[in-house]
C-alpha cells in the first residue's frame, strides 16, 4: 500500500497514520514510527492500537518512562485486552519495578494465558526476583505455546545455567540458534 499517496488523499484518517507508522517500525525506524503514530492519536484520541505501537516504538528508544505512559493510555482505553498489560510489562521490568511489572505480566496472562511473550517476561521479571524455578517453569510454558520463541530458549538456558543446570543450560541455548537461522537448506 502506498501510505504517503493514501494520506496525501485523506490527512485525517487515524487508521492510515497508525498504518503508516507500522510501515516504519518494521525496518527498526523508530523515530519516523512514533511521528505517524502521534498524528493517529492527534485525529483519535481513544485509538487503542496507536498509543501501544507508540509504546513499544519509544521503548526502542530506551524511552521507557514515555512508552510506559502510551501503554498505561492503552490499558485505560480497553482494558480487556491483554498486549498492552504484557508491553507495560516489558516496561516496568526495564524500569526496575519489578513487582509492579510482574503484577501487569500477570493481568495480561489473566486474559490471555496463552500469552507465550507474557510468560516469557514473567519469567524474566521472576528471575530477576530469585525465584529461579518459577522463572524456568514460565519459559517452558512460553515454549510449550511457541516452541519458536528464541527469546524464551534464550532466558530458559541462561536461568539453568544460573541455577548450575549445565547440561539443560546448553542445550537449550544451542535450540535458540537453530530457532534464530531456521530451517536449514539442504544442498
Amino acid at each position: 500500500v502506498d501510505y504517503k499517496n493514501a494520506l496525501a488523499l485523506n490527512p485525517d484518517d487515524a487508521v492510515l497514520w497508525n498504518k503508516h507508522g507500522l510501515t516504519f517500525s518494521m525496518p527498526n525506524r523508530p523515530e519516523e514510527a512514533i511521528i505517524s503514530f502521534e498524528r493517529a492519536l492527534t485525529l483519535d484520541p481513544t485509538f487503542y492500537e496507536a498509543f501501544n505501537n507508540c509504546g513499544t516504538e519509544l521503548g526502542k528508544l530506551n524511552r521507557h518512562v514515555d512508552a510506559l505512559a502510551r501503554f498505561d493510555q492503552a490499558v485505560a482505553l480497553k482494558p480487556e485486552r491483554g498486549l498492552a498489560y504484557r508491553n507495560r510489562g516489558t516496561a516496568l521490568n526495564t524500569l526496575n519495578r519489578l513487582q509492579e511489572a510482574l503484577l501487569s505480566f500477570d493481568k495480561a496472562l489473566s486474559i490471555d494465558p496463552n500469552d507465550a511473550g507474557a510468560l516469557n517476561g514473567r519469567g524474566v521479571v521472576l528471575q530477576a526476583i530469585g525465584r529461579h524455578d518459577d522463572a524456568i517453569s514460565a519459559y517452558k510454558n512460553s515454549l510449550s505455546i511457541n516452541p519458536l520463541l528464541a527469546q524464551a530458549n534464550h532466558n530458559l538456558a541462561m536461568a539453568h545455567l544460573l541455577t548450575g543446570d549445565f547440561i539443560n543450560g546448553w542445550q537449550e541455548y544451542e535450540a535458540r540458534f537453530e530457532i534464530e537461522s531456521g530451517p536449514q537448506k539442504q544442498a
